[in-house]
């Protein structure tokens, strides 16, 4: 609330913390679309760098059942 990204609206009679609803400001929506962004940036370098860990396993598990199978 206080960088503007959200306002507090609480629901009329509600004497309850959980009944207050919080609405993104248009200032918030834009920081929450780069959070997500960048979050989902990191998150796919993430995964190439995963599927190349995963591919070179992959070849030396090959290489070593190969090996294996010749000796």
């Amino acid at each position: 609330m206080d960088k503007g990204f959200i306002k507090a609206v609480n629901f009329k009679n509600s004497k309850r913390k959980s009944a207050y609803l919080y609405k993104l400001t248009p200032r918030g929506l834009e920081e929450k679309a780069r959070v997500t962004v960048r979050f989902l940036r990191r998150k796919q370098q993430e995964y190439e760098e995963m599927k190349v860990q995963l591919e070179e396993l992959e070849r030396e598990a090959a290489e070593l059942q190969e090996a294996s199978s010749e000796g």
